[in-house]
Parts: structure tokens; sequence; C-alpha cells
């Protein structure tokens, strides 16, 4: 398996894994299938890499002998001058063929590392849906902890509550 930043040139791909964990796992993300489906190509490319946030990436994982995308993040770091020490990831998937491989894990390690390497960011946020045992198990072996719950953070568009539990892991030792 290789990571890599994702350029431009990703963009079909990634639309594409993204619209599929849509379907494999509608409550584990806020944005809809069909909300995603209608997003311009050009803005795909933005949130994959926009000049105007040099900082913001989203990495993607690749099977070596395919060289097809087996998972994906991303990572935001927040634009306003008292928050920019404070980034988000954001879209963890792992293929439902490869899961329980490690992927996910070095995704995040991945993120972790360039996180801290940006200046001035000292801690990353993240959210997942209340009940997902494998990302709470995952997140809390990377070093995140919980600071919070959001009770009904979304109603699908099955009319199913799903909570959200919030986790931070900082970067520094300073509080």
């Amino acid at each position: 398996m290789s990571i890599r930043r994702l350029t431009h040139d990703d963009a079909e791909t990634y639309r594409a894994f993204v619209l599929q964990a849509l379907q494999d796992t509608p409550s584990a993300f806020i944005v809809t299938y069909d909300e995603y489906r209608a997003k311009p190509i050009e803005w795909v490319k933005e949130r994959i890499a926009s000049p105007q946030q040099p900082h913001d990436f989203v990495l993607g994982a690749f099977d070596q002998a395919s060289s097809e995308m087996v998972g994906i993040v991303g990572l935001d770091v927040l634009p306003r001058i008292q928050e920019r020490h404070k980034a988000h990831l954001y879209g963890m998937a792992v293929s439902p063929s490869c899961r329980a491989r490690g992927i996910g894990r070095a995704l995040i390690e991945r993120t972790l590392a360039e996180a801290a390497g940006i200046q001035g960011v000292r801690q990353v946020l993240l959210m997942y849906s209340e009940g997902n045992t494998a990302a709470e198990r995952l997140y809390h072996s990377c070093g995140f902890v919980e600071f919070g719950r959001e009770p009904r953070a979304m109603l699908t568009v099955n009319g199913q509550v799903v909570n959200k539990v919030h986790m931070i892991r900082l970067l520094d030792n300073q509080e």
C-alpha cells in the first residue's frame, strides 16, 4: 500500500470512492449521496487541493499491485486567526474489502504527521457516528480522546437519528 496527497488529477477517482463510501455507510457522513453527486468536479478538485487553502489536503491509500484507491482521509486547517491552531480530520473511509488491514491507521498516522508539520497547528479534531465501534477503537488507539457528544447531530433521509462523538488529539504538550 502507498499513501500520498491527492491532486486534481485524482478528482474523478476520489469522487467515485466517496460516492461508494456514501452508499456503503451513509450514516457515517453528514453529506448525502445525492448532495455529493450534485457537486461539480471543479468543487471536488478544490476540496482535494485548493491554492487558497494550501495546508488543507486529502490523502489517498492505494493498493500497490493494482493502483486501486482503497482509502481516503482529509484534513482542513481552520482559517480564522484565533482558530488556526486547530485542524479537522474528515472523510475517513476504507474500502469494505480492505478493512482490518491497517489502512485506516496508516492514513490517520500520516495525517497526524503532516498536521504536526503545519506551522501553528496544535490539535486535530474529528467526529464519528456513535455506535461505530471500529472507528471508536481506531481513533482511541491513535491517541484521540472524546470531549463531547452531540445528540441528534444528524437526521438521516430514512428518519434515523445519529449522535456524533467529538474527539481531539493534541499534537503538543501545551494546554
